[in-house]
């Protein structure tokens, strides 16, 4: 969450900043100079960043923060509606998330842990160096439980 918020808000003041300093280029100028042609151009470019830093930030407000937690019956996800714990045994299937646009080729995102009674939720993959060691004890229990993993 905080990451997007920084982002969000960096992205569109420094946009703003941008905006408003071509703003000022021009207004010596003629309007039909090249000159103002250029700067119209690179405003709206910074416009639709500024757009995007204000969507960016909100978003981060409205999904909030997440974690995972391992414990030694199963796990437990920090959402913004409150906390869900799923015991190994009632975890039916971890499937695999890809980044979007790219199907089943692209760079593996993360798991999602799935319940029979509909609970489910992802579980970020974070390598260091080349390995992510909170997912691989997960999809080591999750393979004792004899659980597919998709």
């Amino acid at each position: 969450m905080t990451g997007a918020l920084v982002m969000g808000i960096g992205t569109a003041v420094g946009s703003g900043v941008a905006m408003w300093l071509l703003s000022l280029i021009p207004g010596a100028t003629s309007m039909f100079s090249w000159v103002h042609s250029v700067a119209r151009i690179f405003a709206l470019v910074f416009f639709f960043a500024m757009v995007w830093g204000i969507v960016m930030a909100v978003r981060g407000l409205l999904v909030g923060s997440r974690a995972c937690f391992l414990f030694e019956g199963g796990l437990i996800a920090k959402r913004r509606t409150g906390p869900v714990a799923v015991a190994w045994p009632e975890i039916t299937a971890l499937k695999t998330v890809y980044r979007r646009n790219q199907g089943n080729e692209g760079k593996v995102a993360g798991y999602r842990v799935e319940t029979p009674n509909g609970t489910a939720f992802a579980v970020p993959l974070v390598l260091v160096d080349g390995r992510d060691a909170f997912i691989d004890r997960i999809v080591g229990h999750v393979r004792a439980l004899g659980r597919p993993i998709e």
